[in-house]
């Protein structure tokens, strides 16, 4: 509405664009997370190869890792019954995570494997960690470890709260192990 300069004016509509792009993904996760904590999700049942799941995540975020390493580990043959999408979703949401907060060089690794009837489903990193403290807070709603991240940078809160729910919505749960400076592993534990 100001008399602006045009690089003035395209800089405030990039601003806008930035930031409406940002408030449009809060808004699906949080209906996202309304509807898994509701129950009242229609999840497409079927039996879901974790294997290629894995596979394909690792294929999805190549591009994205820049100079991270993103390796898969032990991989067995494993599928369960649920949604597809939801499942992607979940591994995505915790690659995505690996990245940002592993150094560039560090390393990304994707395994499968089955112990007793679960499907055990690791991602672990060789990022910053996460100290003891926060450990337990770190799978609640808009719950972030470091808060004087940028809004740009730092994340809503709400992807490892999706984790969770995608996983219980599956019958399952998800844990978190971190040793501050040395990196996270996270568990997705699903039942075959």
């Amino acid at each position: 509405e100001r008399n602006m300069s045009p690089e003035d004016r395209q800089e405030s509509l990039r601003a806008i664009k930035i930031e409406s792009s940002r408030m449009s993904k809060i808004l699906g996760d949080l209906l996202l997370l309304a509807e898994i904590e509701s129950g009242q999700t229609e999840q497409q049942q079927e039996r879901v190869s974790l294997k290629d799941l894995l596979l394909d995540e690792v294929k999805r975020a190549q591009p994205l890792a820049g100079e991270h390493n993103i390796v898969t580990g032990r991989l067995e043959n494993i599928s369960v019954i649920g949604d597809t999408y939801r499942l992607k979703q979940l591994l995505s949401n915790l690659v995505n995570n690996a990245i940002k907060y592993t150094p560039e060089n560090g390393t990304i690794t994707l395994s499968l494997f089955q112990e007793s009837e679960w499907a055990l489903l690791k991602v672990r990193d060789t990022g910053i960690g996460i100290s003891p403290e926060h450990l337990p807070l770190i799978f609640d709603r808009f719950y972030r470890v470091d808060k004087t991240r940028s809004r740009a940078g730092g994340g809503t809160g709400l992807g490892l709260a999706i984790v969770k729910g995608i996983a219980e919505q599956h019958g399952g749960k998800v844990t978190a192990d971190s040793d501050p400076g040395k990196g996270s592993t996270f568990t997705v534990w699903l039942k075959t």
